[in-house]
């Protein structure tokens, strides 16, 4: 079974990048059609009417390059949108937190995201992305036990 789906998304689904639409993935099987953007971090459907409606229309990218360019996307910074997206997946929780690290930010930065509602990010999601950067951030300044 995964060989037939596997073989499905290779040979009938096509790319195509958006233009002056800004920059999106788009993927139809001509059934179909998924959009994705970097701010969303993630494939979401588009109905039949509005992927008809595309103007200009996409241009046609091979998978190959579809895939480097949602690598690339994924690789920079998640934006807090993206962290909303992807409340549960630890990989970009923890890139969040370099990235926030990175930026020279220091645990007190969160008593500004809790005083604020956690800026739209849920609870639960906040406090992990919290005790991964308290975690980095010990670890780099040698803290740690």
């Amino acid at each position: 079974m995964v060989r037939a789906v596997r073989f499905y998304t290779d040979v009938f689904v096509s790319y195509y990048l958006g233009g002056e639409l800004g920059d999106r993935i788009y993927q139809s099987s001509g059934i179909e059609t998924y959009c994705y953007t970097e701010e969303e971090c993630r494939w979401t459907p588009v109905s039949t009417r509005a992927w008809k409606k595309l103007e200009p229309k996409p241009k046609v990218i091979s998978k190959k390059e579809a895939i480097a360019l949602e690598d690339a996307w994924r690789d920079q910074y998640p934006s807090l949108m993206c962290l909303v997206r992807h409340r549960h997946d630890t990989d970009v929780i923890v890139d969040c937190a370099k990235r926030l690290l990175d930026e020279g930010k220091d645990p007190s930065w969160f008593e500004g995201m809790w005083d604020n509602m956690g800026g739209g990010i849920p609870a639960d999601t906040l406090r992990a992305l919290e005790c991964a950067f308290v975690a980095l951030y010990t670890r780099n300044r040698g803290l740690s036990r």
